[in-house]
């Protein structure tokens, strides 16, 4: 920023950097932050106020608001204390606003609740956007009054003239006379539109009982869209499991890996046919079989020389195959551009929540989660008792050898080599759930990337889908696939 005089304080203050759009959304999202509608209502921000008793006034550090995101993002290449310059710079060009001698942002007019006039003005509304102080005292003098102070209101959204304004009279008796012409239809405009007038403090009750009812409202559809997240989640998850079964058997998990994914595959491939394996030093193979992994396991354990068992429970499922195909999933909604208020106390990260108008989803999945096809490994499921555990480096021969208090063996190679398991049934379950859901939270971010919402990504299926029924638990996807090839290329099949 280059240092400029100011004319009014004569003091340095420093030219803004924005563009004229964003210096006016910057002005527009001050005057929210401190509006009539918000600032009242706003916890956070209640706690940081200083009252000025001269005049009922309140003022906000600029560097406490130059710290909410929103700013942050209107100004992203500065400072938080260029942000305060500018929020300052701002704060000169509003009407309702003004920046006190301590730099802070003030109000120029009392809140509601501390308005001290608040009996003795009324609010008048039915004027057009054009609006001017000239009208409104040549309207309020055609009634044998003489208007006071008079502050026109804006609208919040853009900032033009609502129509609106407040006006300040010597005695409430002259206030409720306006009241008196306005209801008697004798308070008009010089082309002849009728003009409404209500008191000030009427008014403002009126409109802290339209805020509430309208914060009420948004808690209860956000209250509304959290329940139905976590039905979505939940059928998620009991969708996952009703498939899960299918991979009992079929899944190996693997530490200390010292090779590449492709090292990887053409070791486990030797055995069977890999269904999906994961990328990095630990992480799954999922097999195309059973008979395949409980032989890749074998094979790695006979390189250490050492014994292995196979879990037990709940081992009776077919050796059908199954797509890892995601469950629909909500996308997050993107960022209001007039944020809500009523944060948590913090001056940065805190807010983000308000200001993004995203609901935080607290019955989100564990942080730990096992990788999915193409994002990278993950130790997110650990081994139970009873699990089958080898270690081998492919071709070494030296490992040592160690059985747990239930019987699994395991093997653990002395030069650093790899040691894998087989999951149980639960591990299993717990590993192709987290997967779900994780495969679902992508498509969604990707879809939520793309527009906001998983159409743009549903239409490139449309007129491409077929469902069928009645195959039966044995069918495979391979012949699910070839029949279908007879007619055309297929991209999926899943069972």
């Amino acid at each position: 920023m280059a240092a400029v005089l100011s004319a009014e304080t004569q003091d340095v203050v420093m030219a803004s950097t924005l563009s004229a759009e964003k210096q006016d959304a910057l002005v527009r999202q001050l005057e929210y932050y401190l509006a009539d509608v918000s600032l009242p209502y706003d916890t956070f921000l209640a706690g940081e106020m200083k009252r000025d008793d001269s005049d009922c006034t309140v003022s906000i550090a600029a560097e406490t608001l130059a710290s909410f995101p929103r700013v942050a993002q209107l100004a992203p290449d500065a400072s938080e204390s260029e942000r305060a310059a500018e929020l300052r710079l701002a704060a000169a060009k509003s009407d309702s606003l003004r920046v006190c001698a301590d730099g802070r942002i003030g109000r120029r007019f009392p809140l509601p609740a501390d308005h001290p006039s608040a009996d003795r003005s009324v609010h008048l509304d039915g004027f057009g956007k054009s609006i001017s102080e000239e009208t409104v005292r040549s309207v309020i003098t055609g009634v044998g009054e003489t208007a006071g102070k008079i502050r026109r209101l804006r609208d919040l959204k853009d900032r033009s003239m609502s129509g609106a304004c407040h006006v300040e009279f010597e005695s409430a008796a002259s206030a409720e006379a306006v009241i008196k012409a306005s209801v008697n239809g004798k308070l008009v405009q010089p082309t002849g539109r009728k003009v409404s007038a209500v008191l000030l403090r009427a008014h403002f009750e009126a409109e802290a009982a339209d805020v509430v009812e309208r914060r009420k409202k948004i808690e209860a559809k956000q209250a509304k869209k959290k329940e139905a997240a976590a039905a979505t989640l939940a059928s998620a998850k009991a969708d996952a499991l009703r498939h899960a079964f299918k991979e009992h058997g079929r899944v190996l998990k693997f530490e200390s890996w010292a090779g590449i994914k492709a090292e990887l595959l053409a070791l486990c491939s030797a055995h069977g046919e890999v269904a999906y394996a994961d990328e990095g030093v630990q992480g799954y193979v999922r097999f195309k079989s059973r008979d395949a992994a409980t032989a890749a396991l074998a094979a790695f354990t006979s390189v250490a020389g050492t014994k292995t068992t196979t879990p037990t429970t709940g081992e009776a499922a077919p050796a059908a195959t199954t797509e890892d195909a995601a469950p629909a999933t909500a996308t997050a909604p993107g960022e209001a551009a007039a944020p809500a208020t009523g944060e948590a106390p913090s001056a940065g990260e805190k807010r983000a929540r308000d200001e993004a108008g995203a609901l935080a989803d607290e019955d989100a999945p564990a942080a730990k989660k096992p990788a999915v096809d193409g994002v990278g490994a993950d130790a997110g499921v650990a081994p139970e008792a009873g699990a089958s555990v080898a270690s081998a480096s492919d071709g070494a021969a030296s490992s040592a050898v160690a059985a747990d208090a239930d019987g699994a063996t395991s093997a653990m190679q002395t030069d650093g080599g790899t040691l894998w398991t087989l999951l149980t049934d639960a591990e299993v379950d717990a590993y192709w759930t987290d997967l779900q859901l994780r495969i679902a939270g992508q498509r969604a971010a990707a879809a939520s990337a793309l527009g906001g919402t998983g159409y743009l990504l549903a239409a490139q299926e449309h007129g491409i889908v077929l469902g069928f029924d009645g195959v039966g638990a044995e069918a495979q996807r391979e012949d699910l696939k070839a029949l279908a090839g007879k007619w055309g290329e297929v991209h999926t099949a899943a069972v």
